[in-house]
């Protein structure tokens, strides 16, 4: 058994080096927060000093997943306008031709779903819009999904 000796009113100090008793004397590890290295007190899982270093660094880290995420729905917001615009709203179907909506700036690389008929032909939507590959550079733009 320990002997345990009062510092001051709350606080104990054990004379032997046993775990359970050594608690309140351990050494801890010195952290720095992983934002501005400032020293990090409180709780031992604590990574940041405050909720400001904490927001920053988060921040930070979270732009480069995000700056991808929007470049990928820039592309598919594009698309989707291109093929609105091409698109009436009188009209179920119309035929264009690839050209056109290259020019327009359309990026067949990037679409939402792809739906396969049962006669073989794939639908290309980005969003509501569909594409249809029909020979000869040209495709048949939707909207909605064919049955």
């Amino acid at each position: 058994m320990a002997d345990l000796f009062q510092k001051s009113p709350g606080t104990f100090i054990a004379t032997n080096n046993t775990p359970q008793n050594c608690r309140k004397t351990m050494k801890r590890d010195v952290r720095a927060c992983r934002q501005c290295g400032k020293k990090i007190f409180g709780r031992s899982d604590k990574k940041f000093c405050n909720h400001a270093c904490r927001n920053v660094w988060n921040n930070e880290n979270r732009f480069h997943t995000k700056s991808a995420l929007n470049l990928v729905n820039a592309i598919l917001k594009r698309n989707r306008n291109v093929l609105r615009n091409i698109l009436p709203d009188s009209v179920k179907t119309i035929r264009i031709q690839k050209i056109q909506l290259e020019a327009q700036g359309f990026n067949f690389s990037y679409f939402t779903s792809a739906c396969k008929r049962k006669n073989g032909q794939v639908f290309f939507f980005c969003y509501e819009f569909g594409y249809v590959p029909v020979g000869n550079e040209c495709y048949f733009i939707v909207k909605n999904r064919p049955g």
